[in-house]
């Protein structure tokens, strides 16, 4: 009986996309249920990033939800004021 082997590796599992980042940033929008206009925008964001005109300097999400906290701080204004009511009850 003649020893059976596993297929080598296949190299390019993403295929037919063009390169792996292509196919994570497909299994993104395919995974989060983007829709047309919000994966062509990640698309675009993408892009400006491939070319050079925007810098990326998030590292995971803490990042991003300490500039959430962060920009709350700046635009949510809180009012502090004393509601006096009387309550009358017959």
């Amino acid at each position: 009986m003649a020893a059976t082997s596993d297929p080598p590796p296949n190299k390019k599992p993403w295929l037919p996309f063009k390169s792996q980042l292509e196919f994570e940033v497909a299994q993104i929008a395919l995974e989060a249920a983007l829709n047309n206009d919000q994966t062509d925008w990640l698309i675009k964001i993408c892009c400006q990033c491939a070319i050079g005109n925007d810098k990326f300097t998030f590292e995971n999400h803490k990042d991003i939800h300490k500039k959430w906290d962060a920009v709350s701080q700046c635009v949510t204004g809180v009012v502090q004021f004393l509601l006096m009511v009387s309550i009358h009850l017959t």
